[in-house]
């Protein structure tokens, strides 16, 4: 992953955001086929949120791989075809989890078209809406079995997690856990944090906090 600064992250997410969604349109329809719903990527309220377009351009921001700079670069939204993001897989080599992924996990979904390996955990949702029939069967079984049905007030959840998962996870996103795990829980970002290796990024989509567990440049 990129070694940037904050601000250099956010720019790289303006940018990419502005390259791949029609600023006319509520979420990003060229990703309409990854979602799993025929929708586009954040066209809904809550399940496949706006939310979910910042966890996608998070990560896509951290990304090394070419075809991510050559995109940001162009800035033309005329010629960006998502057929490249997933023949490059430009997300390869990630691990991510999404905390908080709810019963339509948009973002995991396309992050595994481009290549990332994701987890998912929620506290309610043990199967998901799929309304594509042309998703693929693949997609369809990595999303069960890398999902953990478990509720993170646990005071040994990083130990379940790390378990299951193995941890060491490049980035950590989590997204309306207040409303999974009941409004007094604040402990997304502590138990985020221990599930990054040294080099990980922790992205509280809600409130816009980003953390890593490494001096920023």
């Amino acid at each position: 992953m990129l070694n940037v600064s904050q601000e250099q992250l956010f720019a790289r997410m303006n940018k990419i955001d502005e390259v791949i969604r029609n600023p006319n349109q509520l979420g990003i329809n060229s990703f309409r086929r990854f979602t799993g719903m025929k929708k586009p990527l954040g066209d809904s309220l809550m399940h496949n949120s706006a939310l979910s377009i910042g966890q996608i351009l998070f990560s896509l921001a951290l990304s090394e791989h070419k075809v991510l700079q050559d995109l940001i670069d162009s800035g033309k939204r005329t010629t960006f075809d998502p057929k490249k993001l997933v023949e490059n897989q430009v997300l390869s080599g990630m691990k991510i989890l999404d905390m908080g992924c709810g019963y339509i996990p948009s973002f995991a979904r396309c992050a595994r078209f481009f290549g990332a390996e994701v987890y998912t955990v929620d506290s309610t949702y043990g199967r998901f809406a799929i309304k594509d029939p042309e998703f693929p069967l693949k997609m369809r079984e990595e999303e069960l079995t890398k999902h953990q049905l478990h509720t993170l007030n646990r005071s040994d959840s990083v130990d379940i997690l790390k378990e299951s998962t193995g941890g060491e996870f490049d980035i950590v996103t989590a997204c309306y856990l207040a409303l999974g795990m009941g409004q007094g829980f604040h402990g997304g970002k502590d138990i985020g944090l221990q599930l990054l290796k040294p080099s990980g990024w922790y992205y509280e989509v809600g409130s816009g906090e980003i953390i890593t567990r490494e001096p920023m440049v």
